[in-house]
């Protein structure tokens, strides 16, 4: 059995360099730091489908050179090695997570201080545009909370459909993403009890459902999904 490798990303606190390649044995599980990259905060990482670029957020509110906002970074993968390729601001500040498309031709990286999301295109070499489309999450605040927080995207298998928790809103909005330009358009949204706070989202692989973890009452939703129009129906 061959090792696996690991990318884990991390804060810029207590010593942390940003992010580590880690080796797990396949035999006995022991881990072992191979390699670090510095990164600001780079708090959510995602690969390309083909594993040739890695993804990271710098979950900021302001970037190192003054500037507002957080950003999304890339790098080509070489090995347990990352070399940064480039750094595009995102428009919106404490970026905390990033998505690729199934064709890796796009991210969506959602920004937790905004409520917003942005997709930005991905070049051939890995290489990150500027975003083509920014969006805000429409809906009231839930209990105790001043506004929308977006705090992930998620594709769908075919890449048609974005689902987008926003835990301000208690929400998951569902977006369609136009593959050629980018720009995505709100088709529908999901209600969460209220206060739940939808963190994270996972589409079934094979089944017509997908499930929302709720960060501030600890539960999961679980939802029914209409592969033709992305729509959720909240099942239990």
């Amino acid at each position: 059995m061959s090792d696996h490798l690991l990318f884990v990303g991390t804060y810029s606190q207590r010593g942390s360099k940003g992010i580590y390649a880690i080796r797990v044995a396949s035999d006995t599980g022991a881990m072992t730091i191979i390699g670090e990259t510095p990164a600001n905060n780079a708090s959510f990482l995602c690969l390309s489908p083909d594993a040739r670029y890695l993804f990271a957020v710098s979950e900021t509110g302001e970037r190192p050179d003054g500037k507002r906002g957080g950003a999304v970074v890339s790098y080509a993968v070489q090995g347990s090695n990352l070399k940064q390729l480039s750094e595009q601001p995102v428009e919106g500040t404490y970026t905390c997570h990033v998505a690729c498309s199934p064709n890796g031709r796009w991210l969506v990286a959602s920004n937790y201080g905004d409520g917003t999301h942005a997709a930005v295109p991905v070049g051939a070499d890995g290489v990150l545009g500027r975003p083509a489309d920014i969006v805000t999450n429409p809906g009231k605040p839930g209990p105790n909370q001043k506004g929308g927080h977006a705090h992930s995207a998620t594709f769908s298998k075919d890449g048609k459909f974005v689902y987008a928790c926003d835990l301000g809103l208690d929400r998951v909005c569902v977006y369609r993403l136009d593959d050629k330009t980018g720009k995505m358009t709100l088709a529908s949204a999901a209600a969460a009890p209220p206060g739940a706070g939808p963190r994270h989202f996972a589409v079934h692989p094979r089944l017509a459902a997908a499930y929302a973890i709720n960060e501030l009452n600890s539960t999961v939703t679980t939802f029914s999904r209409n592969p033709s129009t992305g729509a959720l129906t909240t099942k239990q």
